[in-house]
């Protein structure tokens, strides 16, 4: 009896363990500069702390020091643009949501204890969904699809910004010509 109750504990602790990891989304960041190179040029970046806030703003203002170009224009928004930074933000959510469903839910503890008169009755429960442990497997497998859609949202999302603002670049480059001329 003991043997069986300590093979149970084992096993309910490796599931509670198992359901600590978390979404790097430094990593994701990475992936979508890596298959947007000709977009970003590797400059898409997600900050999180002041030294990474600070590090874009002394990088706007030498942007802004100088005449831009295309590149600077896009190297420009995605360092300062709130909207950029908004997206990543929201592309890490997606990306917990999705990683959050392959995974089972916690575990409940209950402990009660009940005194009537001279007797004292204690009552330890621990629970699990069943149902989400016979479907961990499969749902892990469309947890891993949703977290490669959601990093390709990310990338889609990543070149519709540079495609706006290069449309937007080209667009007051010509009025600065037409102005000129």
């Amino acid at each position: 009896m003991k043997r069986i109750f300590r093979l149970g504990a084992l096993t309910a602790a490796v599931l509670v363990l198992a359901g600590c990891a978390s979404v790097n989304i430094d990593q994701a960041v990475q992936d979508a500069n890596d298959s947007t190179t000709t977009f970003t040029g590797g400059k898409l970046e997600f900050s999180r702390t002041a030294q990474q806030q600070q590090a874009r703003t002394k990088l706007t203002n030498e942007l802004l020091g100088k005449p831009l170009s295309m590149d600077d224009a896009v190297q420009l928004a995605l360092a300062n643009s709130p909207a950029v930074q908004t997206l990543l933000a929201q592309s890490w959510s997606e990306l917990a949501q999705a990683n959050q469903a392959g995974r089972i839910s916690n575990p409940v503890f209950t402990f009660e204890r009940i005194r009537f008169a001279d007797e004292l009755e204690l009552g330890r429960l621990l629970s699990f969904g069943l149902l989400d442990l016979l479907t961990l497997p499969q749902r892990r497998i469309i947890a891993r699809g949703q977290t490669d859609q959601a990093k390709v949202q990310l990338s889609a999302n990543v070149v519709e910004q540079v495609t706006q603002v290069r449309q937007g670049w080209v667009r007051a480059a010509a009025r600065v010509k037409v102005v000129v001329a």
